[in-house]
């Protein structure tokens, strides 16, 4: 994928979550898509299954959701039951690119 640009509505942002082991995690509920903005302020979206995918979470960016240039930061929240691993996953990068004139 390429960087997405500042403002861009659209772009899909897809997790694959595993476990410290490294093997797949397969989750019961999606949970949500923490980003992390630059100026380290954070925001949760609800995240969703892709194509019936257990184990990846996506979410698509929406108006006002890049709205600063820079490294963000994106970490899934999951939740699995019974007692299994709840809590935030590894962080991820994303680069936020400049628009021409910015």
């Amino acid at each position: 994928m390429s960087n997405p640009q500042n403002g861009a509505i659209g772009v899909v942002i897809t997790l694959t979550v595993r476990d410290q082991d490294g093997a797949l995690m397969h989750l019961t509920d999606p949970g949500k898509i923490r980003l992390e903005r630059p100026d380290n302020t954070t925001v949760d979206k609800d995240a969703i299954f892709p194509s019936g995918i257990d184990y990846q979470i996506k979410y698509t960016t929406i108006a006002n959701d890049l709205n600063q240039t820079g490294i963000w930061k994106l970490q899934a929240l999951i939740i699995v039951p019974q007692g299994g691993f709840s809590g935030p996953s590894s962080r991820f990068t994303m680069l936020v690119e400049k628009n021409a004139g910015e």
